[in-house]
């Protein structure tokens, strides 16, 4: 029996047992810099740049880095605004306890998703702000 154990963005443990015997190996990986090194190449490359510049923002969102989220998410938002790059900038807002501007700027983004007649974004978002109000 093998598998991975302890998995968090950077690091884990390699688990083999075989019969009585159970050897664990960690590993670390330095993520942030691969993934810094992929948004840098993908800038470079030029090609949706409104798409890598909204996908950069979520990377640094969930590595809880909101100010680089923020920065990145404008970026994108000044190339092509939708609903998903409004929208992402309210989850960032909201992250930085900005909830009253976050809720603004999600109802915003509803009324982007009906104009690109995404319904399911519409309720996706709509849903989030009940949440947000709670």
């Amino acid at each position: 029996i093998s598998g991975f154990n302890n998995l968090t963005n950077n690091s884990g443990v390699i688990s083999i047992k075989w019969d009585k015997l159970m050897i664990n190996i960690p590993f670390t990986v330095d993520t942030d810099k691969i993934a810094s090194q992929n948004i840098t190449d993908a800038i470079e490359k030029g090609d949706n740049l409104a798409d890598v510049y909204k996908n950069a923002a979520d990377y640094y969102m969930g590595a809880k880095n909101n100010s680089m989220a923020l920065t990145f998410i404008e970026k994108s938002i000044g190339i092509e605004k939708n609903h998903k790059n409004i929208f992402l900038k309210a989850e960032i807002l909201k992250e930085m306890g900005k909830k009253d501007k976050a809720i603004k700027l999600a109802k915003e983004a509803i009324e982007l998703a009906k104009e690109a007649k995404s319904n399911g974004w519409v309720n996706y978002i709509s849903g989030t702000i009940e949440e947000w109000r709670k």
